[in-house]
């Protein structure tokens, strides 16, 4: 599958238009909406879609702020970044599809599957906005520096900088990090990916994470730090398919 091939698509929201990119086949029935981290564009997923089956359908999202989406004047809450998902849905007219976060991403598809449960299935790579990792940071007193830190990485990004400021300063609201209370609510089949050596989401939050989700699997990638849709595609690229693959027999049986 090769990005330069995909399609241009927009999404009208209530609160701004939505980039996306697509790869549509005749069949329809494998369609996976991919959410990158905080500062990153379509263009993330390059090196995962190379090893991504042809009769699969994708979708690339552009957050609010982020790439060719909007950067609309609102607080870019959790709840108002689910909207860019709700509107690609829309937009292309899916009935069935997974989602699949990475970091900030994931914490997006989480809280948008948690509080909709519209998603066959999920995928959660590296994913924040978990209570206790939100938590760690405020205790740890270097909330300032993890925000410095991130902010340095997003500016070098293709975000809108105002927009990645009012991120961060959600980052920390209580109202919509990932408890146990709103991660309970996810019933639908979820995959937890991590890389072993990521610097940024220590893996023994994917560990608090899947459990508590229930119906959930672990799937540690070795060798991987933050990213391993970039740094590790080909094990990342196994584990959808056979995660994919066991919910279309499940469906079928």
């Amino acid at each position: 599958m090769d990005y330069n091939n995909f399609e241009d698509g927009y999404a009208e929201t209530g609160i701004g238009r939505v980039h996306y990119k697509f790869h549509r086949t005749q069949e329809n029935e494998r369609s996976i909406i991919f959410i990158p981290g905080l500062g990153g564009t379509t263009r993330v997923w390059t090196k995962l879609l190379q090893h991504l089956d042809n009769d699969m359908d994708v979708y690339l999202i552009d957050l609010f702020g982020h790439g060719r989406s909007d950067a609309p004047d609102i607080r870019y809450t959790i709840a108002e970044q689910t909207q860019a998902i709700s509107g690609v849905v829309k937009s292309a007219g899916l009935r069935r599809y997974s989602l699949f976060g990475h970091s900030y991403g994931g914490w997006v598809a989480a809280y948008f599957e948690a509080m909709s449960n519209n998603a066959e299935a999920l995928v959660l790579e590296d994913s924040a906005g978990l209570k206790e990792y939100i938590y760690d940071i405020k205790n740890s007193g270097m909330a300032n520096e993890h925000r410095n830190m991130v902010l340095d990485f997003v500016k070098r990004s293709e975000g809108d900088l105002t927009a990645m400021n009012r991120i961060m300063d959600n980052d920390y609201n209580d109202a919509e990090i990932l408890t146990s209370s709103v991660l309970a609510r996810i019933g639908r089949p979820t995959l937890v990916l991590w890389g072993d050596r990521d610097a940024i989401i220590d893996p023994k939050y994917a560990v608090a994470l899947s459990k508590h989700i229930r119906n959930s699997t672990l799937r540690i990638i070795p060798d991987a730090g933050h990213n391993p849709h970039y740094e590790r595609p080909e094990p990342v690229a196994e584990a959808l398919r056979v995660f994919v693959g066991s919910q279309r027999r499940m469906k079928n049986s």
